[in-house]
Formats: structure tokens, C-alpha cells, sequence
């Protein structure tokens, strides 16, 4: 994306995380399923902007997915 849009190296630390996030077990059912619900066209572009997503980077030279995927492992240790 970076190339596609001309952007600078683009570095970024994690912010407002939640310290004492609960289980997914922990959290009714009902309760994810209304959230489902009510995130229904948000699930559904996600997973559609997902999929375009992976085929682009499948779709990336060789050069390019080696420093996407340092710049993947550099960011994963923050």
C-alpha cells in the first residue's frame, strides 16, 4: 500500500490497548451475536477488503513481499 499510494515509511506504536480484555469465553453468547448483528455490514466489508488484500500481497514481486515481511516481523515485536 505503501507504493501504491507514495506514501513515507509508515512506523507506529500500539495505543489505547486494553489492558484486562475478558476471554471470548467470558462474554455471552447472546451478547456476541447481537454484536454480530449489529456489525453485520461491517463484517462483511471487512472480509471483503481481507480478501482483496491477500491477493494483492500473493500478487506482489518477490522483492516487495521480502520487505513487507520485515517490516510485518519489526512491527510484531512493538
Amino acid at each position: 500500500m505503501k507504493q501504491a499510494l507514495g506514501w513515507g515509511n509508515v512506523n507506529y506504536t500500539r495505543q489505547n490497548v486494553t489492558k484486562r480484555r475478558p476471554q471470548k469465553q467470558q462474554i455471552p453468547k447472546e451478547l456476541i451475536h447481537i454484536i454480530k448483528q449489529n456489525n453485520a455490514l461491517d463484517l462483511q466489508l471487512y472480509h471483503y477488503t481481507k480478501q482483496l488484500l491477500i491477493r494483492q500481497i500473493n500478487n506482489l514481486n518477490p522483492v516487495t513481499k521480502r520487505q513487507l515481511a520485515l517490516y510485518v516481523k519489526r512491527h510484531q515485536q512493538a
